[in-house]
């Protein structure tokens, strides 16, 4: 398991997930939502960098060939620097998609959107 590079973002947001849930349809025909487990799945984190250097422009692009949208990753403590939304123990991150770049003489930027996942069991 690697880790995301180690850079600031301009601007983070985090929208927390849910519980996963199901419908069920009861003999009196009353429809009711069971909670099929204590995981909260699908939280979502989107990240900007502006300013990036050539090194750190490098490192992203890098991360995201590495591991793509299947790999799963921890996020550096600097990236999480100002969100205090506690990570739970084994939850991992991964791309949601590719990220958004733009590279040229005076600035480069990068937008990222990851997803964090709950452990896997196998």
């Amino acid at each position: 398991m690697s880790t995301f590079p180690d850079l600031i973002p301009s601007s983070r947001s985090l929208v927390p997930g849910e519980s996963s849930t199901s419908a069920i349809q009861s003999l009196d025909g009353g429809r009711h939502a069971v909670r099929l487990s204590s995981a909260v799945v699908q939280d979502k984190l989107s990240l900007s960098f502006d300013r990036l250097t050539d090194v750190e422009f490098s490192e992203l692009l890098n991360h995201y060939s590495l591991h793509g949208t299947f790999e799963r990753f921890d996020l550096a403590s600097n990236t999480l620097l100002a969100i205090t939304v506690s990570i739970p123990t084994g939850y991992l991150w991964r791309y949601r998609a590719a990220p958004e770049c733009s590279k040229n003489s005076s600035a480069n930027t990068a937008s990222v959107e990851l997803e964090l996942l709950p452990p896997e069991v196998i």
